[in-house]
């Protein structure tokens, strides 16, 4: 039954039902940017490991290296455990893959693994 005067107001019992959805619901917000900020740490990674390691004289160690080092540069804390990083440097063509999984706000749930990949053609030197 709804008062009005100096009784008016939220019951104990509507705060009790309340808080604890709206806690949830900004966990959830708050886990979503954060895996959306993770996706596009490891698409720019792919692409720049890429872009090292398709170069003429470059090597897949190089690829990996500026790979890696985007990662930790971007965003040190926002993946559980370290991402895997893996490169195959062919005549033709560069691929970098990459696969990390994004820290979770959220007691006991899981978040699935980000994969991402870029692939190019190698420089090479035509005469």
């Amino acid at each position: 039954m709804l008062t009005h005067g100096p009784e008016a107001g939220l019951s104990p019992a509507t705060y009790a039902i309340l808080l604890p959805m709206l806690l949830i619901l900004g966990m959830l917000l708050l886990q979503a940017g954060l895996v959306f900020h993770a996706r596009n740490v490891v698409d720019a990674a792919a692409q720049q490991g890429l872009q090292a390691a398709r170069g003429q004289t470059a090597s897949a160690g190089s690829g990996q290296m500026a790979a890696n080092s985007l990662i930790s540069q971007a965003s040190p804390n926002i993946f559980s455990g370290t991402p895997s990083v893996s490169i195959s440097r062919g005549a033709a063509t560069t691929r970098v893959d990459i696969s990390a999984q994004p820290a979770s706000i959220i007691p006991m749930f899981s978040m699935p693994t980000i994969h991402a990949h870029a692939q190019g053609a190698s420089e090479e030197v035509t005469r």
